[in-house]
């Protein structure tokens, strides 16, 4: 009878810890695999563009992913296998308490079981691993989000196009009045920000045009629209052209104190 109770009881001991080592395998797989999403949409997003309010889409998926893992996911398992850890405990002191002394093999695998407080430790390891993570995910992210396109200017400075002519010989004085009078117009009349111009001082068949843009592809439109609307090709377009012989052009970034500092040497 006691046999028999003892095989029952060993039975239940063994079935507890099955559920709880079960247990403890799907939820370690859960864990990695959410680590190795984590990482792997970083290295997806990290060559696209991404917009400004990003990082605070970043943080509150992490916020929502963090406390769903947490309170929803780890803690609740934990709970239920701690239940199983102990159910293994209560099943194996009884079968002790009517049989004596456990068999050698028995003594091993209770001593094992009877560790397993430590997997508390575990868990908490999984929690701060996965909320480094999360925090990384989101900082990675705003770092992303705050890197500038390769054609966009940062912030604090503007994208300058500056252009040198050589005019025919005699026609420097005529130009500049279109400039003045005519050109110089047509471009603030499409805010267009001719920073400066003029002709040169050693030279007054030399002449310099220096305009500036936001971006590299604000350049490209602006110019485009410009140099395809009617006021161009109407206006002053044939007289400028007329009168240049040879033009170089060259486009840099500059701060915006050094645009303006350009801006006081034009007319």
């Amino acid at each position: 009878m006691n046999k028999d109770l003892y095989d029952a009881l060993m039975q239940m001991a063994n079935f507890e810890f099955t559920k709880f080592d079960k247990r403890r395998g799907y939820e370690w797989k859960m864990s990695l695999g959410l680590w190795g999403a984590l990482l792997g949409s970083v290295a997806i997003i990290k060559d696209l563009k991404l917009p400004p309010e990003a990082p605070y889409i970043a943080g509150l998926f992490s916020l929502i992913i963090g406390l769903g893992y947490v309170f929803v996911w780890l803690i609740p398992l934990t709970q239920r296998s701690k239940v199983n850890q102990s159910a293994s405990d209560y099943f194996e002191n009884e079968a002790e308490k009517l049989f004596g002394p456990l068999p050698e093999a028995r003594v091993e695998w209770l001593s094992h079981a009877r560790a397993l407080p430590k997997f508390w430790w575990g868990t908490v390891t999984q929690i701060g691993i996965t909320a480094l993570l999360l925090v990384g995910f989101t900082l990675i992210i705003a770092h992303l989000s705050s890197k500038p396109d390769g054609n966009q200017a940062p912030s604090m400075s503007k994208v300058v196009e500056i252009l040198l002519y050589t005019l025919k010989p005699g026609t420097g004085r005529k130009f500049h009045k279109i400039m003045d009078e005519v050109s110089g117009p047509l471009h603030k009349s499409i805010d267009m920000d001719v920073v400066a111009y003029g002709n040169s001082l050693h030279d007054s068949d030399a002449y310099y045009l220096i305009r500036a843009y936001n971006s590299l592809e604000h350049l490209n439109l602006s110019q485009e629209a410009f140099y395809k609307s009617e006021a161009w090709r109407n206006g002053p377009r044939a007289d400028i052209i007329s009168r240049i012989g040879t033009s170089q052009k060259s486009v840099v970034r500059l701060d915006r104190d050094a645009v303006e500092a350009l801006r006081q040497s034009g007319p």
